[in-house]
């Protein structure tokens, strides 16, 4: 008992084929790169598209401009903290060489 297994000559096993497949997928895709091209095009020409763009542009600049704004006056208050804290250990080892100094014989 033997089979055959050769290609038939219908439609769908022609499709099957390397050569068939692979125009088949490149028509699916120029297909869906036309209704993306499609879309993008009528997304462009869309008059709150472009009111949402600019909302967004000056959303995103405002959110900047307070970000770095915050942002400085956090370091300041950092830097302010550590001045006091320096001060404060300064103070601390001054009191203490002090404390040393009276208690060596001399």
């Amino acid at each position: 008992m033997t089979i055959d297994v050769r290609p038939q000559g219908n439609a769908t096993a022609s499709a099957r084929t390397p050569a068939g497949s692979a125009q088949v997928s490149s028509q699916r895709k120029m297909i869906l790169v036309g209704i993306g091209a499609g879309a993008v095009y009528r997304l462009v020409r869309n008059h709150s598209f472009h009111i949402s763009v600019v909302t967004a542009a000056i959303g995103l600049a405002a959110i900047g401009h307070i970000a770095k704004e915050n942002n400085t006056r956090t370091m300041q208050q950092l830097v302010a903290w550590a001045k006091k804290q320096d001060a404060r250990l300064e103070h601390k080892v001054k009191h203490l060489e002090g404390q040393a100094k009276s208690a060596l014989p001399g």
